[in-house]
């Protein structure tokens, strides 16, 4: 098992030569099984001897998913520039004494090893800012490792400790975020620790108070700083902003003309918004980008808890594509990968187009039943992964293709009978394998180690022992409808009946419940009223309009029969901020009012949207 891989390193960028990644791709399979000590035969046993015998420049070293046993006791000489190392899910059960040589180390990644203990010198690492010390068995850490210099955020869940040092709750500690759950803790308290992050932290710093003599605060010695004055600036010039606007206004208006003629359908009539031609642009691209952007990104923090999202994202510079952490739950995508979310989106996009704005639901049903087994093609992917149960029984009846509406509405009725009658159906978490690259995301492919190469039935049972179980606790009411439905508020945007009727359509022929079409009439809706520009006043963008937030709501409610689901609906109207959202309900992660609440708060978010 194994092998020693030698490199030799041929000249290349300066900027290619910070970053040396020796990690091994490994597919979800491979995960679980490199999760239970079945390393595969790739794996490094060791580090390239290239690397032990010359001094090299890199800045960045990532031999994730291979079987070192050791750190080279040369390696700090070797790779004195180090700021990131990732080692995570290898074989380590100790570090070296000269670990602590790596001065300019700002994060290290050595999650899921075996180590049981930290060398003594771990304390000089005066740069270090995050540790990820996660699933070891590290039985004690070093009693001044609270006096780091910098340390901020320490992941030390799934370990073996019975204390954490009283140096974490000096008042001179920088540590913000400490994560302790999962070890056999006396002191603090176990269960403590497992509330967060704030509740530890808050014990270890009373008993710092009460014991604070016994760890002596060694002085720090301050810098030499020199202040920075910057020079006059010239501003350098910018395209004239009018131009884009002229050319849209021409193509748009140019009607006459054959090559024209496709866009016709799309422009709205005289008076029908209070946007600029521009603006209205800027908008629906918006819309389209926001959607990719956002599906791509929201991966990073899926399932995690606060402390989780607080230790891994807790900078700005870390809520990137490149940076998304890969564990068990997003081992299922590549780092900037979009889900299916966003592939159905696609999917109504393309009709839309095809069909010059016209909604056509037996077109987009055979759309989506392609997809659902081939994936995008002409992107790479040789299979798709559905991401809602509903969505799953529908697009293989026999009758889907034919009269989708009915059919939903009898796969839904099927299912209903079944959870009332016996055990309710295994329920499928909110998984999804991304598919499509039309503004240059990574993404999986089939060439690749990825989830792309395998089967429906094997990603399937690998997803069950990877993720949590996000089900709804009724069938037809996840939210495999609704992710889609945004794109619907954009044709035809001005008749209000219209884009409810469109929305109606789209979301029957895979969801027939009427919670489903309630949700994505609603979200239709909103992005039809942004872009006549009445729901938020433009000169002052965060003015909403009450009056007709509350008529979309009223449009939307009419599709409900009960009054007890009319309420529950109309409640939702209180979502304004993340406060009052409860984004891990149980039973509920994926419910269909799941995204109408995200909906609304984004309506009201004054923010950036990483807050």
């Amino acid at each position: 098992m194994g092998n020693v891989e030698a490199h030799d390193f041929a000249p290349v960028r300066a900027d290619e030569r910070k970053i040396l990644n020796l990690s091994r791709k490994v597919t979800p399979k491979q995960y679980i099984k490199h999760l239970h000590g079945e390393y595969h035969e790739a794996c490094l046993l060791e580090l390239p001897w290239n690397i032990r015998d010359s001094v090299s420049l890199y800045e960045t070293m990532t031999v994730a998913f291979n079987a070192l046993t050791e750190i080279p006791v040369e390696m700090p000489l070797r790779l004195p520039h180090l700021s990131f190392l990732d080692l995570s899910h290898n074989q380590l059960r100790s570090l070296p004494e000269s670990f602590g040589l790596l001065f300019h180390l700002k994060e290290i990644q050595f999650q899921h090893n075996q180590l049981i203990s930290l060398p003594d010198s771990f304390v000089h690492l005066v740069k270090l800012e995050k540790a990820d010390l996660s699933y070891n068995e590290i039985r004690q850490l070093p009693e001044k490792i609270g006096t780091m210099e910098r340390l901020v955020r320490l992941n030390v869940i799934h370990n073996k400790l019975k204390e954490l040092p009283l140096s974490l709750g000096s008042p001179f500690s920088h540590v913000k975020l400490l994560l302790a759950q999962q070890n056999r803790l006396e002191s603090p308290p176990q269960a403590i620790c497992e509330e967060g992050s704030v509740s530890t932290l808050e014990y270890v710093r009373k008993q710092y108070t009460t014991n604070c003599l016994e760890f002596p605060i060694s002085t720090t010695i301050p810098l030499n700083q020199f202040p920075r004055c910057c020079s006059n600036k010239l501003e350098p010039s910018v395209n004239n902003p009018h131009s884009a606007q002229i050319q849209y206004i021409q193509e748009q208006t140019n009607t006459s003309h054959t090559t024209n003629r496709i866009k016709a359908p799309l422009l709205p009539p005289f008076e029908a918004t209070t946007l600029t031609p521009f603006q209205l642009q800027d908008k629906v691209i918006g819309l389209i980008y926001g959607a990719a952007v956002g599906d791509a990104i929201g991966v990073a923090c899926r399932w995690m808890s606060d402390d989780e999202v607080a230790f891994h994202y807790g900078s700005e510079d870390d809520l990137v594509y490149g940076k998304i952490v890969q564990d068990e739950h997003r081992i299922l995508w590549r780092q900037g990968d979009w889900t299916s979310n966003f592939d159905q989106f696609i999917l109504v996009m393309e009709s839309l187009v095809n069909w010059g704005g016209v909604v056509d639901e037996l077109e987009f049903a055979r759309r989506l039943q392609t997809w659902s087994i081939y994936g995008f093609k002409e992107l790479g992917d040789s299979a798709s992964v559905i991401t809602s149960e509903t969505l799953e029984k529908v697009v293989v009846h026999p009758s889907f293709t034919t009269d989708p509406h009915a059919t939903s509405q009898i796969v839904l009725q099927e299912n209903r009978v079944k959870e009332n009658g016996c055990a309710t159906p295994t329920k499928t978490a909110d998984l999804s394998l991304s598919s499509a690259q039309h503004i240059r995301l990574p993404r999986l492919s089939s060439s690749s180690s990825s989830l792309s190469s395998l089967s429906l039935s094997s990603h399937s049972d690998v997803a069950q022992k990877l993720v949590y179980n996000a089900c709804c606790d009724l069938f037809g009411v996840d939210n495999g409808a609704v992710v889609r439905t945004a794109i619907l508020g954009v044709p035809n945007f001005h008749e209000l009946q219209e884009v409810e009727g469109n929305a109606i359509r789209i979301c029957r022929t895979t969801h027939a419940d009427n919670k489903c079409v309630a949700s994505c009439v609603l979200i239709s809706l909103l992005v039809a009223l942004l872009l006549q520009g009445k729901l938020i006043d433009v000169e002052n963008k965060m003015s909403l309009s009450q009056e007709h937030l509350d008529m979309a709501f009223k449009m939307a409610a009419a599709h409900l029969t009960e009054e007890a689901d009319k309420k529950e609906f109309l409640n939702l109207r209180n979502m304004q901020s993340l406060s009052s959202f409860t984004a891990k309900e149980v039973n509920l992660m994926s419910h269909t009012y799941q995204p109408v609440k995200a909906a609304l708060i984004a309506l009201h978010w004054k923010d950036d949207y990483r807050y």
